[in-house]
């Protein structure tokens, strides 16, 4: 975020540097005292435009190749009018080391990644039973196993078999084995 503010406000006294110098060596008369501020004020906000709308494609390009993206999301505000206009992508879901156990190779262990622009990635580890299409979060830092290969004490979530996350994490295993 404070490289971005750092950006933004070295385009502006950049346009404003270059909107004195056409003014002065080009036209030789003096401008309006609005257009210098006016100009650097429009560089701004397109600049910052800009990087909301193309953010998230620098943060999927460095993504080792092994992670796989399994949701974009994007959000409105009336803060932000462009947004009405074409929504933004805000937060990234991506899908990382997806491994199950040979005995039970239906349940798949995975991390889940979630980012947001502005925020420190988050690392969920998740559970993911290929066989019945649902999904687990982590339930302690040390889970037990019961005799089915799942994770004893965690609350299961029905997933629609199209899921991204529930395919990302079943096809992952199946390459893999």
């Amino acid at each position: 975020m404070l490289l971005t503010l750092v950006g933004t406000l070295a385009l502006g006294l950049g346009v404003a540097s270059l909107v004195f110098l056409v003014n002065r060596l080009v036209f030789r008369k003096r401008m309006p005292r609005w257009v210098m501020p006016a100009a650097a004020g429009a560089a701004m906000l397109a600049f910052t435009i800009q990087l909301d709308y193309i953010w998230h494609r620098s943060v999927e390009s460095g993504l080792p190749p092994d992670v796989q993206v399994t949701g974009r999301f994007g959000d409105t505000s009336w803060l932000k009018p462009w947004s009405l206009i074409s929504v933004p992508i805000s937060r990234i879901q991506a899908l990382a080391n997806p491994e199950s156990d040979p005995d039970h190779p239906e349940i798949v262990r995975a991390e889940v990644i979630l980012m947001q622009r502005y925020q420190d990635p988050r690392y969920v580890l998740q559970f993911f039973d290929c066989g019945r299409g649902a999904r687990a979060d982590l339930p302690s830092s040390e889970p037990e196993f019961g005799d089915d290969g799942r994770p004893i004490g965690a609350e299961w979530f029905d997933l629609p078999a199209d899921h991204p996350l529930l395919q990302a994490a079943c096809r992952g295993v199946r390459a893999n084995s």
